[in-house]
């Protein structure tokens, strides 16, 4: 019998997440560095900074908590199925 090739493991991306993740750290760094062509008012510049990195936190936490959910259905799935499904993309 021939073996069926080996897929090589699905990795989950999400891009929405990456594109978020980056967009919130870049805009923290730039509003913070440059808030003083804005305003000059300090408290000003670190309420909008804070509250850029703790959309940047946010994002981040949701992937992963995403991400530990899937893995977690894929044990369940594979623990009741058996690992041939789970291997094969049938979970």
């Amino acid at each position: 019998m021939d073996p069926q090739p080996q897929r090589p493991p699905k990795t989950e991306h999400h891009p929405w997440a990456i594109f978020f993740h980056w967009v919130f750290k870049v805009a923290a760094i730039f509003f913070y560095l440059f808030s003083s062509l804005f305003t000059s008012y300090f408290i000003m510049t670190f309420v909008v900074s804070v509250v850029l990195v703790a959309l940047d936190f946010w994002v981040v936490r949701n992937s992963l908590n995403w991400a530990a959910e899937n893995a977690h259905l894929q044990m369940q799935c594979a623990s009741l199925l058996g690992p041939m499904h789970v291997q094969h993309g049938n979970c």
